[in-house]
């Protein structure tokens, strides 16, 4: 019998599971091009440090090796992101908390 580990940092989900609670990593042909993406919403964040993480945006999986074309991601946390748009005027930096949508071109 395996002894559980307490301490596990991750969660393995099949297709199916992150299906059913809408954490789709499959990519499709228009993947966040500007204008398209009004509201980006973080779905969800597994966090093992600040370099080693994963999250969904808009239902989109990101890496720190794999990244949203127009957001500059600054930092993030078990629960948020910090965020800039990329190639803007406006150097704001916004925060998305987890299951938030937030409107970064109003």
């Amino acid at each position: 019998m395996m002894k559980a580990d307490s301490d596990a940092s991750s969660v393995m989900l099949s297709s199916a599971e992150l299906d059913a609670i809408g954490l789709h990593t499959r990519r499709s042909p228009s993947r966040m091009k500007r204008g398209d993406i009004e509201e980006w919403r973080l779905d969800g964040i597994i966090f093992r440090s600040e370099d080693d993480w994963v999250l969904w945006l808009n239902g989109e999986m990101y890496t720190p090796k794999d990244l949203p074309q127009d957001l500059e991601i600054i930092n993030v946390a078990p629960d948020h992101m910090d965020v800039k748009l990329k190639n803007q005027a406006d150097d704001k930096t916004r925060r998305i908390v987890l299951n938030q949508k937030l409107s970064l071109y109003r």
